[in-house]
Formats: structure tokens, C-alpha cells, sequence
């Protein structure tokens, strides 16, 4: 599942500004088995390991290459090692060296600058399990309380059901249908636009939780 901006595969190779035998970043958030934090130079490995699947790049941007190997990994991680932080890392609390997946932003710009896209992939192995959607809940109350976004949007092909799925049980609703607006590897998809105000979500029992 996963609707993740796509990176800028097409930079060259990128000087790693962070040693990779730095300590791991602290996490921003932490669930009952999750944590989330800022990638780190160790993470190539396992991003690399979790995101080279044809299914998990199914109904991802065509940057994300098959194969996708430890250089795609390196570019990408490379480009979010410096705040302002937007990417993140999944781990689970029990194993935090082991990405699982990746979860961040797309900040809107000007007159959506108080709006961010949601995006994300989860590794084949982690599927099945309620992982994504545990990070999900857990980033969008930071995207609300945290980045101050008013309103939080991910857009889904039709046929990403998991997806689809995963974001409506964190609240967020179907705004509009978009015909035929993905075409890859010859095949179209409609693709589902799915919004979450932050008005709405303070209504949810998961936000009134971090209140108490």
C-alpha cells in the first residue's frame, strides 16, 4: 500500500551529510509498537530490502524503480537527513535499526501552504498486520498538532484497496474521483482523492486520546 511522494531519482548520487555510524535520530512519535523517526545513513539496507517489490511499487510513482536498489535508497535518504524534516522511518520499537516502511509530507505551497499530501509504502512482510494503519494515526495527529497543517490529503488509485482502506479508518474521506489520471506501465487507473480536515479529526476518539 502506498501513496508516497516520489523522490528525485533522477539526481545523481548524493554526498551522505550524516556519518553512519551516528547515533539514530530520536523518534518523533511512538505507538504501542511503532516508532517514527527521521531516516539515518543506516537505513539504506532495509529501505532498499523492504521498498524492491513489484507489489509494493505497483501503484507507486514510476520513480520508484524495479529494481530498486541500494543507490535509489542512497538518493533518497540522502535528501532527508537535514531538517526541515518531512520522510520518516517505521520501525518497530522492538527492532528500531529495521525500517519497515516510510511515512511523511508534502507540504502544500502558497495558498495551500496550510495543506499537506500524505504519503507512504509499507515492505510486503509488514502487510496484514495494522502497521501502516497505526503509523498513519499516529502521523496525522503530528501533521495537525505538530506541523500545524488545517488540512491533511492523499490520493489513492482505484484498485489500491489496502490503501484506500487504511485511510478511512484514520478518518479520512473520499473528496472526488479523478478519471483515468494514472497511466503506468500501459494501464490506467482512476485515482481517489481522500481529505481530512483538522476540525474533523479533533472529533475522533484517537485525538481526544493524546488529550488526556
Amino acid at each position: 500500500m502506498s501513496t508516497t511522494p516520489p523522490p528525485t531519482a533522477h539526481l545523481p548520487l548524493q554526498t551522505i551529510p550524516v556519518s553512519e555510524s551516528s547515533p539514530l535520530p530520536e523518534p518523533i512519535l511512538t505507538t504501542a509498537r511503532l516508532s517514527i523517526r527521521p531516516m539515518h545513513p543506516q537505513d539504506i539496507p532495509s529501505v532498499a530490502f523492504a521498498q524492491n517489490s513489484p507489489a509494493v511499487a505497483r501503484y507507486m510513482s514510476s520513480y520508484f524503480a524495479i529494481p530498486y536498489t541500494l543507490m535509489h535508497a542512497t538518493k533518497w535518504i540522502a535528501q532527508n537527513l537535514e531538517p526541515p524534516y518531512n520522510h520518516f522511518a517505521i520501525t518497530l520499537l522492538t527492532d528500531p535499526t529495521t525500517v519497515l516502511g516510510l511515512i511523511g509530507f508534502m507540504p502544500g505551497r502558497d495558498i495551500e501552504a496550510h495543506t499537506a499530501k500524505v504519503g507512504y509504502w509499507l515492505g510486503e512482510a509488514s502487510w496484514g498486520k495494522g502497521i501502516m494503519t497505526e503509523a498513519l494515526e499516529a502521523i496525522t495527529g503530528y501533521g495537525f498538532r505538530e506541523k500545524g497543517y488545517l488540512k491533511l490529503a492523499a490520493e489513492v488509485a482505484v484498485g489500491n484497496t489496502g490503501s484506500e482502506r487504511c485511510l478511512k479508518k484514520c478518518g479520512f474521506v473520499v473528496e472526488g474521483v479523478q478519471k483515468k489520471q494514472i497511466l503506468k506501465a500501459g494501464e490506467f487507473f482512476d485515482q481517489i482523492i481522500l481529505g481530512l480536515l483538522k476540525e474533523d479529526w479533533e472529533k475522533r476518539p484517537e485525538a481526544k486520546k493524546n488529550d488526556e
